[in-house]
């Protein structure tokens, strides 16, 4: 996937996996606003890569609360040519799901509300015919790639994960593709994903002070 590399070398937050407690930290700063960090360590054959975005929860909508979350459980879900097996075909669905999510926010009518959620599962399942669920994933680790994750903060959104050093051209490949044409499939039941994550938190002590602390 040869798009667009140098978009990613400027965005990018790179440091190698580090085997002592001497940190030599590079930092370059670019002239339209990127940050290349680089932590160099001549030891190591694998290297821990992750791109940070300077948006976080402090960014969302007060009436839609949990967006970035959200994004960054979408960006996972592929492209126009990833995760899909025919985009054509699972664009209108798609489109159909976006439409009427737009239409459930604008009724508070119960019966309505009912029927347009009927249309939005409709339209998920057609949709999923076509979807390939974790192909990013999955490409990632044929390339060596473990640990892959992301992160929302307050501040940032951090997607990262550790693969072999000599594949740091494909997976820069992977990761610019990622955020230059995302698509947002599998919206309905990340949604569910969201919440359950959400759900869990709720039942963690510790969360829920640093939660009571931060209000």
């Amino acid at each position: 996937m040869k798009i667009n590399r140098l978009f990613l070398t400027l965005s990018l937050l790179l440091s190698v996996v580090i085997s002592s407690a001497q940190l030599n930290v590079l930092e370059y700063k670019l002239d339209n606003g990127f940050t290349v960090i680089l932590n160099p360590d001549n030891t190591a054959n694998t290297i821990f890569g992750a791109v940070a975005v300077n948006t976080g929860s402090k960014n969302d909508p007060s009436d839609a609360t949990g967006m970035s979350h959200y994004l960054e459980h979408l960006l996972f879900k592929g492209t126009k040519t990833l995760g899909t097996h025919n985009y054509e075909k699972e664009k209108p669905h798609l489109d159909s799901i976006r439409y009427y999510y737009e239409q459930l926010g604008k009724t508070e009518d119960d019966d309505e509300r009912e029927s347009i959620q009927l249309k939005i599962n409709k339209h998920s399942v057609e949709a999923s015919k076509y979807s390939m669920p974790n192909e990013f994933d999955k490409l990632l680790q044929t390339i060596g790639g473990t640990g892959i994750n992301a992160t929302t903060s307050n501040d940032l959104t951090i997607y990262f994960n550790e693969f072999p050093a000599y594949q740091i051209e494909k997976w820069m490949d992977l990761y610019a593709h990622r955020f230059q044409d995302p698509v947002f499939r599998s919206f309905q039941s990340e949604l569910e994903v969201v919440y359950e994550e959400k759900n869990r938190a709720m039942d963690n002590m510790q969360r829920r002070l640093f939660t009571e602390f931060s209000k």
